[in-house]
């Protein structure tokens, strides 16, 4: 929220503990007994160092795996979809070059208070052992091959011209030799020293089922407000600047068939 220039929706609530963590509490009753949970973490793969080229997005994988709490490879999946989330449709996190989100939606009156379990665990909780980080190579992997076609080249051409080259070498999907020779310690390490309680934001929206706003930042704060960073906080390298006035690309791909014409404003 900080720097936008749009107004903020009628009620919503927003603070920042002790430690850092930011949070955004909205209470909006439609759909009825729903509410959604998002964690936002600053970090993505624009920060990243050559050597850790897709390490953002491992991290995001292995929230999925098994954490202090979910020590059974899967079993944060299958809590969440106990509690009524549907993996895939509802329950889901993604990376960019800035930030990595985790977010579900979950009913009921217990709703809000699994998921900040869940949340917390994936802000601190993170393991990324041996065994998560092999099991889900070959995932990443084949994720990686989905997006070497001529739509990512294009787009990764027009990025280098339209912004800055360091935008197209740091698609989140990441370097493949990164990708294979990853060791659960650099995983571990880029988890620990980016996953920090003063670049986290909580957010929780929907029908909060007559739960008072201090009810829900004591529970924010009882998961969340005594978490602290590991080591000295990293340098955040300054976001790229588009090129300004007129900007002509003409872009071309061997495995391109048609021609297209585009104007973006």
């Amino acid at each position: 929220m900080e720097g936008s220039s749009l107004a903020p929706p009628f009620s919503l609530a927003s603070g920042k503990l002790e430690n850092g963590v930011a949070y955004y509490i909205w209470n909006h009753p439609e759909p009825r007994s729903h509410c959604e949970l998002r964690l936002c973490v600053a970090v993505g793969s624009w920060f990243e160092d050559d050597n850790e080229s897709g390490l953002a997005h491992f991290v995001e994988h292995m929230a999925f795996k098994t954490t202090t709490r979910f020590t059974e490879m899967g079993s944060v999946i299958r809590f969440l979809e106990a509690q009524g989330a549907q993996y895939g449709h509802d329950l889901n996190a993604s990376t960019s070059l800035f930030d990595t989100t985790y977010c579900f939606q979950l009913p009921g009156e217990s709703g809000l208070d699994h998921g900040l379990d869940v949340l917390a665990e994936w802000a601190f909780g993170i393991r990324a052992t041996e065994e998560d980080v092999d099991n889900e190579r070959p995932v990443i992997l084949e994720e990686w091959r989905m997006k070497r076609g001529p739509k990512e080249r294009l787009k990764s051409d027009y990025w280098a011209r339209a912004v800055t080259p360091r935008v197209a070498a740091r698609f989140p999907i990441g370097d493949l030799d990164v990708i294979k020779n990853a060791k659960p310690t650099d995983v571990r390490n880029f988890y620990k020293r980016w996953y920090r309680p003063e670049l986290m934001a909580v957010v929780v929206t929907g029908d909060l089922q007559e739960r008072s706003l201090e009810e829900v930042t004591a529970a924010i704060t009882q998961r969340f407000g005594s978490a602290a960073g590991t080591g000295p906080k990293p340098s955040l390298l300054a976001p790229p600047v588009p090129e300004t006035g007129l900007l002509t690309c003409f872009l071309q791909d061997a495995e391109v068939t048609a021609c297209t014409a585009a104007l973006e404003l």
